[in-house]
């Protein structure tokens, strides 16, 4: 059986990826889904049983098939497709205090931006080299 701050915790990472990823307005709906498992007063699996996980502030449709696949498997499919996507252990060092922050939505994550921002590097190394 899993825990609500369990559950929690698989969505807020599933955020967190999807933030790495440049997803712009997914992360959000995963942590107000993930911020209300974890303040739940009820066991989840009750709130299941009873079909009533929509009643969840941040839960929808697509929120709620998910976590019942949690419930049933103990694992997400979409979860682990979005795992395989991100190098191992990238989720764990953005979270370390300190770390540069996870992207935000209009950041420029594009790679039109990247290179911009890489050409601008190399530009300034120049600049400073003068």
């Amino acid at each position: 059986m899993t825990s609500n701050a369990d559950a929690a915790e698989v969505f807020r990472t599933i955020a967190d990826l999807l933030d790495l990823l440049g997803e712009k307005f997914k992360p959000e709906a995963y942590r107000r889904a993930a911020r209300s498992l974890e303040s739940l007063t009820e066991d989840l699996g009750t709130v299941a049983a009873r079909h009533e996980l929509r009643s969840i502030p941040g839960v929808g449709e697509a929120i709620a098939e998910k976590i019942e696949e949690y419930l049933r498997t103990g694992s997400i499919l979409y979860y682990e497709r979005l795992k395989r996507e991100i190098p191992p252990g990238l989720v764990e060092l953005m979270r370390l205090p300190g770390s540069a922050r996870r992207p935000r939505a209009g950041s420029g994550s594009s790679s039109a931006s990247k290179d911009r921002a890489s050409s601008g590097t190399r530009s300034a190394r120049v600049g400073s080299s003068e």
